[in-house]
């Protein structure tokens, strides 16, 4: 070892030592209050991130999953922030900075509807928030199934609520009841679940070919059709499908273009037929239709609650095994929870 080398390797040393004893610990009450100062930013991280997924929805770019996914991690937060928050007020001034991120992606939209989806959503989101945190403050143990089944259930109705008076707004100012990228959207699942029961019909070809392949399923079971030779067969074929398309069209009121796609012709139609009602009914008509979308979500709504509540339930299992937070009991003779 050379002698000269010792000096400055062992000032290096102290000069660690030094630092060590210069940093003050972090107390305990300060590590709580850095996590869940990160767990509230979170949450109003994936609150902007939902109202802009379920914007970029209405536009006609992005999917109504990626939404659920997005109000999914939502719900997991603010699931987690009032079971880990001992101050309902804080939870009260998060939620507003929350429905405040929801809505920030919806700046063009009339003021007024924008202060009454936000009014409605923080009713919505505090009224769950309440009622689990007195849930959390009855409790002897800590029993997070219950707690998230609390807070989702009206996180849940605050979540469609949300989206409904969005999408009802464009609907009062002109936009199509449903748009033609939602429908084919709506149509493609459709057809494909259908064409496993039945192949033989094209879902997903033009008017004719749709109305072809009816045809041909139909004369197949005809005896007769089967003993005719090629060019009969074609010239029965062709008067088959022009009967179909002929019936579709009395049966609906239109008369497409036998080369348009099939998933247009069915658009044209549903449109035409919610214009017409929502021209005879007008605001009735768009109250009508909320309503039916409502319910029609509640039904997703059912399946969403219950993985909001296993999401949380597992995040909630897995900080406690991570130890970044921790059960601890008080001088109430009940369990808290909270960060280690």
């Amino acid at each position: 070892m050379i002698p000269g080398n010792q000096r400055p390797t062992q000032n290096l040393i102290e000069g660690a030592a030094l630092l060590r004893k210069a940093a003050p610990p972090v107390s305990p009450e300060e590590s709580r209050t850095y996590k869940l100062l990160f767990l509230e930013v979170l949450t109003v991280g994936s609150a902007l991130l939902y109202g802009y997924t379920v914007k970029r929805f209405l536009d006609g770019d992005g999917a109504l999953a990626t939404a659920l996914i997005i109000a999914a991690a939502f719900g997991t937060c603010s699931v987690l922030a009032v079971t880990l928050t001992k101050n309902l007020t804080r939870r009260y001034v998060g939620i507003l900075l929350e429905t405040a991120a929801v809505l920030m992606p919806f700046y063009t939209v009339p003021v007024g509807l924008l202060l009454f989806t936000g009014i409605v959503l923080f009713i919505f989101l505090a009224w769950g928030e309440t009622a689990a945190f007195r849930e959390i403050e009855n409790s002897v143990k800590i029993r997070l199934g219950g707690i998230a089944k609390t807070a989702v259930s009206k996180f849940t109705t605050a979540a469609i609520l949300t989206l409904i008076f969005f999408y009802l707004g464009r609907v009062g100012a002109g936009t199509p009841v449903v748009s033609q990228t939602v429908f084919g959207k709506i149509f493609e699942g459709t057809a494909g679940f259908a064409e496993k029961f039945y192949p033989e019909y094209k879902f997903n070809a033009s008017f004719s070919g749709f109305s072809e392949s009816i045809a041909k399923y139909e004369l197949d079971k005809n005896p007769d059709y089967k003993n005719l030779n090629s060019q009969d067969k074609k010239k029965a074929l062709g008067d088959g499908t022009g009967q179909v398309m002929k019936k579709f069209a009395e049966s609906f009121g239109i008369s497409p273009n036998p080369q348009t796609p099939l998933r247009s012709v069915l658009y044209e139609f549903l449109a035409s037929l919610l214009r017409e009602w929502q021209t005879k009914f007008g605001f009735s008509f768009v109250v009508a239709w909320g309503i039916l979308v409502f319910f029609a979500l509640e039904g997703i709504g059912m399946l969403f609650r219950l993985l909001v509540v296993s999401l949380s339930f597992l995040t909630y299992h897995l900080l406690l095994a991570m130890n970044l937070i921790s059960i601890t009991g008080e001088s109430r003779t009940r369990e808290a929870v909270d960060f280690t």
